[in-house]
């Protein structure tokens, strides 16, 4: 996927990092983006009516961009096009703060869900622990158990069927939350909320290191909408 930073962000920062003696008397944030629709085509991401991002194809997540902390437009439209537009917002991003802007549910369906939840990506640093959060943003699994997800995490190889879930009833457009986990490999498996049979997808195995952030999102295999998926978002250092 093409990254691409609009030079409207270069421009904007230049004078104002050449106004100031040091990088203290600037405020940055941070934001990517993740296309989690599974009908949506490919997109760009427009902020204050720049490319920001451009080609984000289904399941991508965009690099951080730095900006200046302040309240940005923020628009989703298909690649290459000014319309229609899908999404358009009004964002405040504040100083010091890293964002994941996740675009998910369905923009084709009868009755559209195809929205973008702003999340605040930082969390107080543990230097001895890996942190996890999990997002719940499938189509498939809300209209399969619209109550919600069960979530496990154990050691690999390990029988769900002895355990039980460290998240229960997780809906769709919520999260667990960061929470804190040794380091070490884990295998992370979702089911309709009190049912353990038929598991989608095979579990994903994941590698925590300690004083590193990781963020899941449950998503759709397809745009048949015929099974969950999930993204393992690259891990940070807060």
């Amino acid at each position: 996927m093409k990254r691409y930073l609009n030079i409207l962000f270069v421009l904007m920062l230049t004078p104002l990092i050449f106004a100031c003696d040091d990088d203290d008397d600037i405020s940055f944030t941070q934001i990517r983006v993740v296309h989690g629709s599974a009908d949506a085509p490919a997109v760009d991401v427009l902020v204050n009516d720049g490319v920001a991002f451009e080609g984000a194809s289904f399941k991508d997540a965009t690099d951080y961009a730095v900006l200046v902390a302040d309240t940005y437009n923020i628009k989703i439209v298909p690649t290459g096009l000014t319309e229609p537009v899908v999404f358009e917002a009004d964002l405040p991003l504040e100083a010091g703060e890293k964002y994941t802007a996740l675009a998910l549910g369905s923009l084709t369906a009868t009755t559209s869900t195809f929205d973008v939840i702003p999340l605040v990506d930082n969390a107080e640093n543990m230097p001895d622990k890996a942190q996890l959060r999990v997002i719940h943003g499938s189509t498939f699994a809300d209209t399969a158990s619209p109550n919600g997800v069960d979530l496990y995490v154990n050691a690999p190889g390990m029988d769900i069927n002895s355990e039980s879930p460290a998240v229960q009833a997780l809906v769709f457009k919520d999260n667990t939350g960061y929470v804190a986990l040794d380091e070490g490999t884990y295998e992370v498996t979702a089911t309709a909320t009190g049912d353990k049979g038929a598991v989608t997808p095979t579990p994903v195995t994941i590698t925590l290191e300690k004083g590193k952030i990781y963020n899941v999102i449950a998503t759709d295999v397809d745009s048949n909408f015929a099974g969950l998926d999930l993204i393992l978002l690259d891990a940070f250092n807060d």
